[in-house]
């Protein structure tokens, strides 16, 4: 794959999940959300640096220490390897890792049937939200104030996709059109149980669309 497309799909990606709080420093992002979800809580690198690396990763430590959660550096394929080194040599680690999927749906046809208690939407109403948090387990008061915003910050169309049964929600999961661009991104996803609820809803949703699927769990 390309730069130009990885460049794409994270820009993508970033605007797809805004956090919280964010603060630009010598072309890092400093993003910040009382540590709801890694990539929302984490440096990202989106220009070039002018200050030297040890005074950069020094700052952003402070700066998190400060916000009370750990310093998380996210790294793409667009990072430089030897910054990757230099978080190695600090003793630094791998604590989470995304996974990015890309399917061409040209010529897409699936016959998987829509499940029992689907619902879609056009924007991200208090249910599908409350529905997440029962999936996800979330107690967290602050968390619960203002994930709700971040979802409202999103600033490409949506679709929340949920299944309900009971009055309880299976799985939740949003789906984003960027209006300037061909590629339809899919960025959250939680199963409650085993059935293959994630394959039907993405089935259901991308009968309509032609164009390219960005998935990301």
């Amino acid at each position: 794959m390309n730069r130009s497309i990885i460049k794409t799909i994270e820009d993508l990606s970033l605007n797809a999940w805004p956090s919280h709080q964010i603060q630009i420093y010598d072309g890092w992002l400093l993003r910040f959300s009382y540590f709801y979800t890694h990539r929302t809580n984490s440096v990202e690198q989106i220009g070039l640096s002018t200050i030297p690396i040890d005074d950069k990763i020094e700052y952003c430590q402070q700066i998190y220490r400060k916000w009370g959660t750990p310093a998380i550096f996210k790294i793409s394929p667009m990072v430089d390897r030897i910054f990757d080194r230099e978080l190695e040599r600090r003793d630094y680690a791998i604590e989470h890792t995304t996974q990015v999927m890309v399917m061409d749906l040209e010529g897409f046809h699936s016959s998987a049937p829509r499940p029992d208690g689907l619902l879609l939407e056009q924007s991200i109403p208090r249910r599908w939200i409350e529905g997440l948090f029962e999936l996800k387990g979330t107690t967290n008061a602050m968390h619960r104030k203002i994930v709700p915003s971040m979802y409202r910050a999103i600033p490409m169309d949506t679709i929340a996709a949920s299944i309900w049964q009971n009055g309880k929600s299976l799985e939740a999961q949003v789906t984003l059109q960027p209006g300037e661009t061909k590629e339809l991104l899919v960025v959250l996803r939680w199963i409650r149980n085993s059935n293959n609820f994630g394959l039907q809803i993405n089935t259901v949703t991308l009968q309509n669309v032609e164009n390219q699927l960005l998935i990301q769990e």
